[in-house]
């Protein structure tokens, strides 16, 4: 069984973002992506960073592993609208299910929607609102979104990644500039 992840002690009590290095290597470190299996990768990362939330400081996709400094804010304080909402889920679901789920949240909070569909409204929206300014729902989603992607085009099984990725809690802009560096230098 996998241990908690160490988060920023001041998540839910500060207005103030964690800043994360991230790690994942390919299983038995092979050297397994080249130009066109990087540039995906990084096609996922940043629709994923769009629909998260979170910001990409600094990254580095090698042949058998990546590294990625992310800057996770705490959620807003004013709720996304549904408009919003709705952006981001496109950028990471497919046509016809994020056209079925924005008819849904239009006909849940319309003025003939009763008080149970205004309630499987605001429930439908934290589906969605869980998923975002994390970073494990960051990290989880890319890996596997490229994992199928990679084996489906490699007519591949089975796991890519060797195991969860790794991440360190960067505290202070210093650490941050220092990681930023490192990351920079692969």
């Amino acid at each position: 069984m996998s241990s908690p992840r160490t988060l920023a002690p001041w998540l839910g009590k500060l207005p103030k973002p964690a800043i994360y290095h991230c790690v994942s290597r390919v299983v038995d470190r092979q050297f397994l992506f080249g130009d066109r299996e990087k540039s995906k990768f990084v096609e996922f990362m940043r629709l994923y960073e769009e629909f998260c939330g979170v910001r990409i400081l600094s990254f580095c996709v090698m042949s058998n592993h990546f590294h990625i400094l992310v800057e996770v804010p705490p959620p807003p304080t004013e709720a996304l609208s549904d408009a919003e909402l709705m952006h981001r889920v496109r950028l990471v679901t497919p046509k016809q299910q994020a056209d079925v789920i924005e008819n849904t949240l239009q006909m849940l909070s319309s003025d003939q929607a009763t008080e149970k569909g205004r309630i499987a409204h605001q429930e439908l929206r934290e589906r969605f609102l869980s998923r975002m300014w994390n970073l494990s729902k960051f990290m989880k989603p890319l890996k596997q979104r490229f994992s199928r992607w990679y084996n489906g085009r490699n007519a591949r099984k089975g796991t890519l990644w060797e195991e969860r990725f790794d991440s360190t809690l960067v505290e202070g802009s210093n650490c941050a500039i220092t990681m930023a560096g490192y990351i920079e230098l692969n």
